[in-house]
């Protein structure tokens, strides 16, 4: 019974995911929703209590999930350049997804704070949070002298951003092959690199 529950609990959220991605939040129903997965409103609220709750709930399954992932390789004990490199790959794969972009698109043009203040929570701020504790766990050790733990993980993310994701939020690109993105997250945590050199060869 409970994977039926969690098979129906996805199917709403994807429905709803795609809902909200090709019409916007204000512009996307709950009966819009409940057609797409082929149910009713009242399945749905029976597992949501608004429509504000499900957007929260598809950001916690379609963003958090996939860029959290990839925050969770992330381990202090292991060589920080190699370390940072399976981390930039996964993040870059992530955060160039089409379900991703599609949702960060459309959380910037509804305008509305409480949906980019879920977007941000759910997101951007807990991937950061993430990262400050990895630096800071070097820091401790000496490998690495940062003394704004919040900005070196902002740059970071910045410089794994920059090669690709501009030109992907504006449909220029297509999601580049594995071996462009490892280029790039090579160069990326290089460039880091030289803003915060390591000590003791980062181990």
């Amino acid at each position: 019974m409970r994977r039926r529950t969690d098979e129906r609990r996805l199917a709403i959220l994807t429905a709803a995911h795609r809902a909200f991605a090709e019409a916007g939040f204000r512009n996307t129903t709950v009966d819009d929703i409940a057609s797409r997965f082929g149910g009713s409103k009242a399945t749905i609220y029976s597992y949501f209590r608004s429509k504000e709750d499900l957007f929260v709930a598809v950001t916690e399954e379609f963003i958090s999930g996939a860029i959290l992932e990839a925050f969770d390789l992330l381990d202090p004990a292991r060589d920080i350049v190699d370390n940072l490199t399976v981390f930039g790959r996964a993040y870059v794969g992530a955060v160039l997804r089409s379900d991703v972009l599609a949702l960060r698109s459309m959380v910037a043009i509804e305008g509305q704070a409480s949906l980019a203040a879920t977007f941000y929570a759910n997101g951007p701020a807990r991937a950061q949070g993430d990262l400050e504790r990895f630096f800071a766990a070097h820091r401790q050790a000496g490998r690495i002298a940062m003394d704004r733990l919040d900005l070196g993980a902002r740059r970071l993310m910045a410089l794994l951003e920059a090669e690709f994701l501009e030109a992907r939020l504006f449909g220029a690109i297509d999601l580049p092959a594995d071996e462009q993105i490892a280029a790039s997250v090579a160069s990326a945590i290089q460039a880091f690199l030289d803003i915060y050199p390591l000590r003791d060869a980062g181990r």
